[in-house]
């Protein structure tokens, strides 16, 4: 049974308290810009009015962007008042340097939410929904419900067939599906917007087919986080950042290791740590980075008796972030270690809840439980990393297929607007069939299994 540790302050995440004020202002002063202020000011206005059209000058030209899977709109025809909409769409698609500042928005966000947004490529979309009070949230949560790039259907139909290849082969599925932001804060939603009516519906049959799936292994994370949230009486997630708060992490563990063995939360703790201060993810696709971090953080861990985590990082592309990580951890005390080879495939969720070696392996919520443990990027990032170069979509498929074979757990860890939402190579219950196999994923894992011993 999990013990909380007996600390001040234990699990608090706040937001830097605002300063209070007078409760009258003197009139402002009137500014006065320099001279040298105007003119940097008037060369940066001159610079994006004039700056893409001398680019068209000297030749440049927008081209389709990878991700798009669209082409360019078309010379306009005289078409009646609808002539007044292809314009307005060929001149938004050939605008001078719209591929580069569209690849620009991509790596921002890569590098935010280590995911691709479904807006890559179209500028009429916002990345960030602003809720009521200080909430902000990911608009990929609305345009993935409302326009997923795969049938639901086939998802719980891919997710059967997986189960069972496991199972029939002496394998065993775990999976779980950390909610949107917007699905357990709903309440803080803007009272209307664009995609609410379509997106609500798609949310609610989602997460019925998700929880009737009638997979063993399936793990109901955002049950658990929503009562947490009952019982603590605070969010699961932060206003400014799309992941949920570190005691939502350390639920999102322990619910994942009891599925796997119940006997492994004996002789664990759960200890507060210390307060940080961090740049908040969506406030930065909002607003933009801050040169100083805005909001205070409070540290979580889980701690088990006599064990000393290990965890240990293998880039597979060292300068495009996708990395396998190895947790090899040791028991001196009391508290038992999982032994079998577990294989655990995750986003950033996972990421967030196993850490970097850089942190510390004693931040790690994960590498306390596991002898013998590798994660593996979910399909989505290696999309996202992949170059001509290093083709390493490819070397990141492979590496998958070839550690779920290894292990005998493999637990799968996808967010909701992945799981449902992402479709295509991105997906391992797509039907799309790789260019180079001439397989989809599952049938070329199937391939791979039939060929490797009974575990």
């Amino acid at each position: 049974m999990t013990e909380k540790a007996d600390q001040p302050g234990y699990g608090k995440e706040r937001d830097v308290p605002l300063a209070k004020g007078p409760e009258v202002l003197p009139p402002p002063h009137p500014t006065r810009e320099s001279k040298k202020t105007r003119a940097v000011v008037a060369f940066l206005g001159a610079a994006l009015l004039f700056g893409p059209w001398a680019a068209y000058g000297l030749g440049a030209r927008s081209q389709p962007v990878p991700g798009e899977n669209r082409a360019l709109a078309g010379r306009p025809q005289i078409d009646g008042f609808n002539t007044f909409n292809q314009i307005t769409a060929y001149a938004a698609d050939h605008f001078p340097l719209r591929d580069a500042a569209i690849r620009a928005n991509k790596e921002l966000i890569n590098d935010v939410f280590s995911e691709p947004p479904s807006y890559f490529g179209s500028a009429g979309n916002q990345q960030v929904l602003f809720g009521q009070g200080k909430w902000l949230f990911f608009s990929d949560d609305f345009n993935k419900a409302c326009s997923p790039e795969i049938q639901l259907d086939q998802v719980i139909a891919g997710v059967k067939r997986l189960n069972q290849m496991l199972a029939d082969s002496g394998r065993r599925l775990i999976i779980t599906v950390p909610p949107d932001k917007s699905t357990v804060e709903s309440q803080y939603l803007p009272k209307a917007f664009e995609l609410k009516q379509c997106s609500e519906i798609a949310k609610e049959r989602r997460w019925k087919a998700i929880r009737s799936m009638g997979v063993p292994g399936y793990v109901d994370v955002r049950s658990a986080v929503e009562h947490q949230e009952k019982d603590k009486g605070k969010p699961a997630f932060l206003e400014y950042v799309t992941h949920w708060t570190q005691d939502s992490a350390v639920t999102f563990v322990e619910i994942v290791v009891k599925r796997i063995d119940p006997t492994l939360l004996e002789h664990t703790k759960v200890q507060a740590g210390q307060v940080y201060k961090e740049n908040g993810d969506l406030d930065i696709l909002a607003n933009g980075p801050s040169p100083k971090p805005k909001f205070d953080f409070q540290a979580v861990y889980i701690v088990r008796d006599g064990v000393t985590p290990k965890l240990t990082e293998e880039p597979l592309a060292p300068q495009d972030g996708y990395t396998i990580s190895h947790v090899t951890s040791t028991s001196a005390g009391a508290a038992a270690l999982f032994q079998p080879r577990v294989t655990w495939i995750g986003d950033s969720f996972t990421q967030r809840a196993l850490g970097h070696p850089s942190d510390g392996a004693g931040s790690s919520k994960i590498a306390p439980f596991f002898a013998d443990l590798v994660r593996v990027p979910e399909l989505t990032k290696a999309i996202l990393a992949n170059t001509a170069k290093n083709d390493l979509y490819h070397v990141a498929r492979r590496r998958m297929i070839q550690e779920i074979v290894a292990g005998k757990v493999t637990v799968l860890e996808l967010v909701e607007r992945t799981f449902a939402g992402v479709g295509g190579l991105g997906s391992m219950f797509s039907d799309t069939k790789d260019a180079r196999s001439g397989m989809d994923f599952l049938d070329e894992l199937q391939v791979a299994l039939d060929k490797a011993p009974q575990q």
